[in-house]
């Protein structure tokens, strides 16, 4: 297997999945998809933890406390959380020489994994106290943890000793199972809901294809029309997902599927390549896309009523992660480094 640039594996198939102190507040410069201004209340502020060269910003909590990661001056990575008064604390765990902080919950608990020394990928969980516990499913020969939901139940996907990919689940007391979608050879989760519903892709025999599981076990397996790779990001509380799809020209678009399992999908009118990251209770999507001038951030009502924004002096935007207050986080391109952001409605 590869590795990217922050020294993990790649996953399976491409992904587009990417890629102390406040800086300072700007204000939003919004637009709607047609063109006419966003209320002015929209505010971001940036920021970047102490020696940043690079910050990542991967979700954020109802609490407004943001994780992520961020690389030093060295090249380094290293975990952070933010909470909403600014307060900004880096750490790793013992042994990590590369620290991605992927997901938090509700209550403050940190999820993500890192790779030590010898190139090994290993979860971890962090507690708002600051212990981090280091896991691994049997067998892992490299483990990686994207999601943790409410009561602390975390999922990711681990490597066995043939490089395919397995799904596991993590309780909060740190008994681990394992699964697979039936039929799949490597086996891809990206987010879990309070329900115990995990969402994610498998790779089959015809390629990439979304999936979802209950937290009974049971499969449903999906994709977009005309997709020839799915891709879920997230999934909310009443088991609605979103994610992207990639049509035969290898253009990326978004969808919105539901628990029922209708798909819509969608681009904002400008886009050239749609890529959403969340959906909260509300079934507010926000994502980013791409198109001549560069990449902006966007949220998408259920109703479907799009809405674009930028951060200022930005020259590009990349959204990771919202919470159910609309809170909306990632990472935006200036002056030759990548900052992070908190968007306030």
């Amino acid at each position: 297997m590869t590795t990217d640039i922050h020294g993990s594996r790649q996953r399976p198939l491409p992904s587009a999945r990417s890629g102390l102190h406040v800086a300072c507040a700007f204000a939003v410069l919004c637009a709607c998809a047609n063109g006419a201004p966003v209320s002015a209340k929209n505010t971001v502020t940036t920021f970047d933890p102490s020696g940043s060269t690079a910050t990542s910003p991967q979700g954020v909590n109802d609490s407004g406390t943001i994780a992520g990661y961020y690389s030093d001056s060295g090249h380094v990575v290293h975990g952070f959380v933010r909470a909403a008064d600014g307060t900004i604390t880096g750490f790793d765990p013992n042994g990590s020489v590369v620290t991605n902080a992927l997901a938090i919950n509700a209550k403050g608990w940190t999820a993500g994994f890192y790779t030590d020394s010898g190139k090994v990928e290993h979860g971890f969980v962090r507690s708002p106290k600051g212990k981090i516990t280091a896991f691994d499913p049997n067998g892992s020969s490299g483990t990686e943890a994207y999601g943790i939901n409410g009561s602390g139940t975390i999922t990711g996907y681990y490597y066995d000793s043939k490089s395919a990919a397995h799904g596991f689940l993590r309780t909060a007391g740190g008994k681990i199972r394992t699964f697979n979608v039936p039929g799949s050879t490597s086996t891809i989760p990206a987010a879990i809901n309070d329900a115990g519903s995990v969402a994610g892709y498998f790779i089959g025999y015809s390629g990439g294809h979304g999936f979802v599981r209950t937290s009974n076990g049971a499969f449903a397996t999906f994709d977009p029309s005309g997709s020839i790779f799915t891709e879920p990001f997230a999934i909310n509380a009443d088991g609605s997902v979103t994610g992207i799809w990639q049509d035969i020209s290898y253009v990326l678009h978004g969808f919105v599927r539901t628990a029922a399992g209708k798909i819509t999908t969608f681009d904002p009118p400008p886009s050239v390549g749609t890529q959403p990251r969340a959906i909260n209770t509300k079934g507010v999507v926000a994502g980013y896309f791409n198109e001549a001038a560069g990449s902006f951030g966007f949220t998408r009502n259920s109703d479907g009523k799009v809405a674009t924004f930028d951060v200022e002096k930005s020259n590009g935007v990349e959204v990771t992660g919202m919470n159910d207050e609309g809170w909306i986080t990632g990472s935006y391109s200036s002056g030759g480094g990548t900052h992070g952001f908190i968007r306030i409605p």
